[in-house]
């Protein structure tokens, strides 16, 4: 039963994983540890769920997925102050 279960989830894992928006082919600047470089970026529901290469966000992509190819994208930060008078 655990090896239909394991196959069944290997057939549909490319659905399982899909995302509303996918950004390749860019530099993408992380604000990690290393503030290291990627090439992909994956947003699902508003949040990025994925990044790296191309090959690590190739299972998020199904027909439904808009593929943006990008030059550059650089961290921002949105702060929201709620001045009082």
């Amino acid at each position: 039963m655990k090896l239909q279960i394991g196959v069944l989830l290997l057939l549909f894992s490319g659905s399982l994983y899909s995302a509303e928006l996918v950004l390749k082919n860019g530099k993408i600047l992380k604000v990690d540890a290393e503030f290291g470089q990627a090439s992909a970026l994956v947003v699902d529901n508003g949040r990025i769920v994925a990044i790296g290469d191309e090959s690590d966000v190739a299972s998020h992509i199904n027909t439904g997925t808009q593929v943006v190819y990008t030059a550059a994208i650089l961290p921002t930060v949105v702060a929201q102050a709620n001045w009082q008078h």
